[in-house]
């Protein structure tokens, strides 16, 4: 009887993680090709933290940073990650990282990274709203998340390891060697060459947190936090670079407030996603089989619209280099934990082979009718296949790059941006502030977003 319920209570939860996969993916699916409306009836019932992610980067699509701003915030507070604390790995497992069979179980918890970029997101449209009081709260809270984001992870890796009851006869000798199989080998090596950020820190943020502390006038901060950006990309963005030369200037030495200037943000193109591979393991003979599968999430590179694009001002065109690679930052997280998800889907795998073989036993030795035993069988093996599925959620509606620019604003009245041999103007708002423009572009067949904004300077 025991093994009949854990069978029901597998199967009818396992639906949760596959409903929100399913609707994920539908909505990008809406999303791309342009069908807004459609893609915002499949959350009209939701509440989950997936639901109110997307809804966020579809508002954001429509440049309503207010109701995107709402969706981020209900989102923040179902995030298992806090912002100003790091939880340990027998915190996280009694909040519901403790799992019996599948991941697909719970609902879905969030990542660390997404946790960093929901303040992140919400800072930036303040920004565009013209609010530095929020501004300045949210890029607090996405500064705090970032520092404890380290952390953080290796407590997660740790409740992953440790969510995972060893069965009788476990044999760790078993689980290595399968560790070595030339297509974990071969999709290990993919994550390793696509790189990470070191300690999940997010160069977008650091650089962004700076602009709006340089444009308030806390030049030794802007100056930490610009050279923060330029160490995370390597000194390859020269704006960086000139930025933060200027704040440690000005930090220094009593000298007039800067000229204004124009900050450009483009966030292009759809991010990376999950999908689902699976492989057949070979198992020790215990009367068990010989083989049994587990299912696997695979990391999948996001795809850009446009790419590195340009803008023209009164000077030369300028290049708009990324600085943030929404893969890297995503597989940051995902290379760390990769490992632990393995052994974990593998060590399981042994234990429904257990269940599915002691479920048949009983249908054999209970003297349970035909019918019946025949379902009981079927429901047994149905268990095994329904909760042998890869947890493939996650925030797949993020851009797949950011890129930034900087120029004086000067006499620039217009813009020209420049991408895929086009030309689109761009008004600049007058007066004497510094500017934001932010530029959206998802995909190749609909047109861009662009919306500007002043930068106070209280």
């Amino acid at each position: 009887m025991k093994i009949y319920l854990l069978a029901m209570v597998v199967i009818l939860s396992a639906c949760t993680g596959l409903k929100d996969a399913k609707q994920a993916k539908d909505f990008n699916e809406k999303i791309a090709q342009g069908e807004v409306d459609k893609a915002e009836k499949i959350y009209e019932k939701e509440t989950g933290l997936l639901s109110q992610l997307n809804l966020a980067m579809l508002n954001e699509n429509k440049g309503d940073w207010a109701k995107s701003n709402e969706y981020l915030t209900k989102a923040e507070q179902d995030l298992l990650w806090s912002s100003d604390s790091i939880q340990n790995a027998d915190e996280l497992l009694t909040k519901g990282m403790e799992l019996i069979l599948s991941d697909n179980i719970s609902e879905y918890k969030g990542q660390i990274y997404e946790g960093v970029l929901i303040n992140n997101f919400k800072a930036l449209h303040y920004m565009l709203l013209g609010d530095n009081d929020k501004a300045r709260i949210e890029f607090n809270r996405a500064s705090a998340r970032a520092q404890n984001a380290v952390d953080q992870l290796g407590e997660k890796v740790k409740a992953i390891k440790n969510s995972t009851e060893k069965p009788d006869g476990y044999s760790a000798s078993f689980v290595k060697e399968n560790l070595k199989d030339p297509e974990l080998e071969s999709r290990r090596k993919a994550i390793e060459d696509l790189g990470t950020y070191k300690n999940l820190l997010n160069p977008f943020l650091q650089y962004m947190h700076g602009v709006f502390r340089y444009e308030t006038g806390e030049y030794n901060r802007a100056a930490d936090l610009f050279r923060l950006a330029d160490v995370l990309t390597n000194g390859k963005n020269d704006n960086i670079r000139h930025l933060w030369a200027d704040a440690e200037n000005r930090a220094n030495k009593n000298l007039p407030a800067p000229k204004p200037r124009i900050y450009i943000v483009h966030f292009d193109g759809s991010g990376p996603k999950l999908r689902e591979w699976r492989k057949l393991l070979h198992l020790p003979t215990r009367g068990l089989g010989t083989s049994f599968g587990i299912a696997l999430p695979e990391f999948v590179n996001g795809q850009p619209a446009f790419g590195n694009t340009k803008i023209i001002g009164d000077g030369e065109p300028q290049n708009l280099p990324s600085i943030l690679n929404m893969n890297i930052y995503a597989n940051t997280e995902f290379k760390a934990g990769y490992d632990a998800v393995v052994t974990k889907a593998i060590i399981s795998a042994v234990t429904k082979a257990i269940i599915q073989e002691a479920g048949k036993s009983i249908s054999r030795t209970d003297k349970t009718p035909g019918i019946a035993g025949a379902l009981f069988d079927i429901l047994v093996t149905a268990t095994a296949i329904i909760s042998t599925r890869a947890d493939v959620r996650s925030w797949n509606s993020l851009p797949n790059t950011v890129h930034i620019g900087v120029m004086d604003k000067g006499n620039n009245n217009e813009l020209q941006w420049v991408y895929d041999n086009k030309n689109m103007a761009i008004p600049v708002p007058a007066g004497p502030n510094s500017v934001i423009i932010f530029i959206k572009t998802i995909n190749k067949t609909q047109p861009p977003l662009i919306a500007s904004a002043v930068i106070k300077n209280n």
